[in-house]
């Protein structure tokens, strides 16, 4: 019983919805390139599963005639109503961010979950910084930790994948605590200022040393110039010089400190001797 009872719920809910048309008391309107279009539900059924669709079809007052969808279209905001009645056959990497976003508007705690449980095992290198927007965006606890141990597996692939650069800075900021004493700081940097120009350019404005360090904000901070060779960091500066006069002092006197120890700590490890010789 405890095994037929989901099975026979589900066949239930499927045959409501391939046979919807018949019985549906919702319908949902889209107007797409001139031509309307339409999709049928059940109010009950959405109700139960939305506290949105509840106060919008039993609250008062109550929605009457066609909804009208503006921002989204039908196919994806049908696959939303097919994961409502319980069929998520068809979700999949393309449209499983947008049925996540109309979950979170309609408040479908279900539907969200369910989004969830597919991202899971498709976590990997390529798409790790991607699925991290979704899992920090919406509070997804363990989607987020599968992202981390990704990200800490993996590093170098993490930073040079297409949906590093994509990502909302606050998973940026995320994935660089992650991998900050994992990588070298010139690596990165540059992964930063690529994420950097990408965030101008989905904002339309200059690639300058100054908008690419407004862009990266406080996470400009968590990058420790003082760790980088005295070379490389001049590299930088002359190819981005984002550093007023104060701050190139600094880190200049900082990395010669940093060299410094560095080479006093190779004299000792250097020095050989013998216990005898103290005897």
């Amino acid at each position: 019983m405890d095994t037929l009872a989901p099975k026979l719920s589900f066949q239930q809910m499927n045959c409501l919805y391939q046979n919807k048309d018949d019985t549906a008391d919702a319908y949902f309107q889209f107007d797409e390139s001139g031509q309307v279009k339409r999709l049928s539900a059940h109010k009950i059924i959405l109700a139960a599963g939305s506290s949105v669709f509840k106060a919008m079809f039993y609250g008062d007052p109550k929605e009457e005639g066609d909804v009208e969808i503006v921002d989204a279209a039908s196919t994806a905001f049908g696959m939303f109503l097919q994961t409502i009645y319980q069929m998520h056959g068809n979700i999949d990497m393309e449209n499983v961010g947008e049925v996540m976003r109309l979950a979170d508007k309609y408040e479908c705690n279900g539907v969200m979950q369910i989004c969830a449980s597919y991202l899971h095992p498709q976590v990997n290198v390529n798409n790790v910084c991607w699925v991290l927007d979704f899992a920090l965006k919406y509070s997804f606890q363990k989607l987020e930790q599968c992202c981390a141990i990704m990200a800490t597996l993996q590093p170098v692939g993490v930073l040079q994948s297409d949906a590093f650069a994509e990502m909302d800075h606050s998973a940026l900021v995320h994935v660089l605590q992650l991998v900050e004493n994992l990588l070298s700081q010139k690596i990165i940097f540059g992964s930063c200022i690529k994420w950097a120009k990408k965030s101008c350019e989905k904002q339309l404005i200059e690639a300058t040393p100054g908008n690419l360090r407004i862009e990266l904000g406080g996470s400009f901070s968590s990058i420790d110039f003082k760790q980088m060779s005295l070379g490389i960091f001049v590299e930088i500066q002359r190819l981005h010089p984002f550093f007023s006069f104060e701050e190139y002092v600094n880190i200049f006197e900082g990395i010669a400190n940093a060299e410094k120890q560095r080479n006093q700590k190779e004299e000792i490890d250097d020095f050989d001797f013998s216990p005898s010789e103290f005897e």
